[in-house]
Formats: C-alpha cells, structure tokens, sequence
C-alpha cells in the first residue's frame, strides 16, 4: 500500500507540475499581450498548443482515458502504451498539418472515444501490446486533428510542443485518477466512467454524422 501511495504521490505531483508550467502561458495568452509588427510570437503558439487539449472535451477525455487505462495495466507497464501514444500524437499532428478535417475526422474522433469507453468495460482481458496499438491509433487521430485544427501562419513547431506538453500532463492526471480509484476497490467505478466514454462519444459521432 506505501508503494501504491508513493507512486500516485509522484503521479499527482507531475500532473500539478504540469499545471503550473501552464499558468505562465494562460497568463500571457489574454487579448492584450503585446505582438510587434510582423513578428511572429512563438510563445503565443506554445500557449495555443499548451491550451488546446482543454478547449475539446474528445480530447481531454481521451488523454485522461489512455493514462487510466495505461497505469490499469500494472506496475511499470504503463510506459510503451503512454509512448505509443504521445508519440503517434506527434506523428498525426506532422501529417494533418495545413490539412482539412471534416466530418469525418469529427467522426473518428468520436470512435475513439466509444473504443476507449468500451475498453474501460472490458478492460481485465487487456493486454500491454493490443493497447499499445489501440493507444497509437487514437493519438495519430487526435494528433491529425490537433494539426489539421492549427492556426494558419502559426509557428507550428512551438504549438506542437504546447499541445504534447498538455496532453502529457492530461495522461498523468488520469493515471493519478486510476491509482486513486483503485484504492476504493470498487468495480463499478470504471464501468461508469467507461459507460459516460461511450455515452459522450455516440453523442459527438451522431453530431458528427
């Protein structure tokens, strides 16, 4: 049980540390933060990616769900998944770049949450590597999502960081969420949160559709 609180104290405290590395970026992104003449801030293109993740509810969700899901696996197996993850996010976001999404991309989206939902459900038969897949899969999509949704003449690099550094931290908060959970031993806990996945999901995918 020590080893159960030390970890999620250490969880926790990256997920607050995340936060806080956000205030400065929320601090500066108000209307009247000063931009020269045909200079591109960059910092303002961090604060838009640092921000982004928090402005959907498809994403937030999703990156809360992969941490649960990835520290549900078990000590030290939460690495490759998380991995996957955030580094398909990357890849999605290099891809969709200038790209248009539409309703179809508004509709994988929402997949990816009833997909996500489903494996709260179900989640005693998953395995380190299925989920790895599952988890690269949903952050290419979001990532392609996140790029295709990037500001015109923004600096792409700096945003990009923004939106991983947040996703990260998002993931981080929702591992600290499972290690909390886990401790009220209580099974109908993520049948819920699985059941309102897919709940939010069908409703965005009939919107999308």
């Amino acid at each position: 049980m020590n080893a159960l609180r030390s970890t999620a104290s250490r969880a926790l405290s990256r997920a607050i540390g995340a936060g806080l590395c956000a205030l400065p970026a929320i601090a500066a992104a108000h209307p009247g933060h000063y931009h020269p003449p045909g200079e591109e801030d960059e910092f303002d293109s961090f604060a838009n990616g640092l921000l982004h993740p928090l402005t959907g509810v498809d994403h937030l969700l999703l990156a809360l769900a992969a941490g649960w899901l990835a520290f549900s696996l078990g000590k030290g197996k939460a690495r490759l998944p998380l991995s996957a993850f955030l580094a398909a996010l990357v890849i999605g976001a290099w891809s969709g770049q200038g790209l248009q999404g539409g309703a179809a991309l508004e509709a994988a989206l929402s997949v990816t949450l009833l997909a996500a939902g489903a494996l709260f459900v179900w989640r005693k038969n998953l395995q380190v590597a299925s989920f790895a897949v599952a988890a690269g899969l949903g952050g290419f999509t979001h990532g392609f999502a996140h790029g295709a949704e990037a500001m015109p003449g923004a600096g792409f690099m700096a945003y990009s960081i923004g939106f991983i550094a947040c996703t990260a931290g998002l993931t981080m908060v929702g591992g600290a969420l499972h290690l909390a959970t886990a401790r009220l031993a209580q099974p109908l806990v993520p049948r819920i949160a699985g059941g309102a996945l897919m709940a939010v999901g069908s409703a965005l995918l009939i919107k999308a559709l």
